[in-house]
């Protein structure tokens, strides 16, 4: 593999050259990183476009299980899944160097698109996508509309998930963490003939409430922020000539949570509204004024009304990809 040296390594790597036949040691070097921004494979440092590429291998030390954690790693990315999105947790909104939409309505586009293999996640509403059986997400930053079309304006981010293997494969996973969090996935590719692959994936995460939901009174009245979440994939992939692929793939995804835990961190009760609600409607010394006593704390609110955040997505793709040779044409 083409290894590129940077000048503070300078000196490491060529010592590392005259000693390669006594012991293999750390050069210290960068692998080459290849993306397909341009719809094209090429090498990242030969790519004009400011681009943050996470591998397979990157998602997996990073832990990130969907799509909201990029933002962790990823500069000029802002990713929020919960409070512009009426307290939804399954709803991405997403920002590219301060570009992009919070209003969550099916009649409004985003402005960072977001596709999985090529295509085109329309809506807000159920877009935070597991990162399961994931190949590697490039987030493209600045306007990418010659490429990848309209409503990319701020950019785009590509995930590309694992192709189906020629040979019987599988892997599987389970994790255990705070609030009673159980997260497990597994991948089999179960080829059928040389010609007929096949790979199905499946992905689960769980985890309890960590916002305390209070009566009036002080007592328990539920959690906000369980989640509850079943996703799985299957791909079947047909190449029934050396230079025809045709690739089919359905995922589907079932949320049942409670919303995002959101807590009260400060009032003011001269508002307009809070003014004339507390002179009026709650005089002096009545206990239900708005103010400063609802704030419970860090992890309590008094948002004690049942709450839901409910989802269910299907998605359905067929590729069709066929190289002549100079040219390849392909049909999303």
């Amino acid at each position: 593999m083409k290894k590129i040296c940077l000048p503070a390594f300078l000196a490491a790597c060529v010592a590392t050259q005259a000693n390669a036949q006594t012991a293999p040691t750390d050069t210290g070097a960068l692998e080459e990183i290849t993306v397909t921004a341009r719809k094209r494979a090429e090498n990242l440092q030969d790519t004009p476009i400011s681009i943050t590429s996470f591998s397979a291998n990157d998602l997996e030390a990073r832990g990130y299980l969907n799509i909201g954690g990029l933002q962790d790693a990823a500069p000029n990315l802002s990713i929020t899944t919960s409070s512009p999105i009426s307290g939804s947790s399954n709803s991405a909104s997403v920002f590219i160097r301060g570009i992009g939409q919070i209003d969550f309505t099916p009649n409004t586009n985003p402005g960072v698109g977001i596709y999985l293999d090529g295509v085109y996640i329309a809506r807000s509403v159920g877009s935070v996508l597991d990162l399961v059986d994931i190949d590697s997400v490039e987030v493209l930053k600045g306007p990418q509309g010659t490429l990848f079309g309209r409503n990319t304006i701020g950019g785009a981010i590509d995930i590309k998930t694992t192709r189906p293997s020629t040979t019987f494969g599988e892997s599987a996973s389970v994790s255990y963490g705070s609030y009673n969090e159980i997260d497990a996935k597994a991948t089999i590719d179960a080829p059928i003939s040389d010609k007929i692959l096949t790979k199905f994936t499946f992905g689960t995460e769980n985890y309890d409430g960590y916002v305390q939901r209070l009566n009036v009174d002080g007592s328990n009245a539920g959690h906000e922020g369980d989640k509850h979440n079943i996703s799985g994939r299957g791909v079947i992939e047909l190449r029934p000539m050396d230079d025809l692929t045709v690739t089919f793939s359905i995922d589907g995804s079932r949320d049942r949570d409670e919303n995002a835990g959101e807590v009260l961190i400060n009032t003011n009760p001269n508002s307009a509204f809070a003014g004339f609600y507390n002179g009026v409607l709650a005089p002096a010394g009545a206990k239900n004024q708005y103010n400063n006593q609802w704030v419970a704390g860090p992890y309590t609110t008094y948002a004690n009304g049942p709450n839901r955040s409910d989802a269910g997505v299907i998605g359905v793709g067929l590729t069709i990809s066929y190289d002549l040779g100079p040219v390849n044409l392909k049909s999303i």
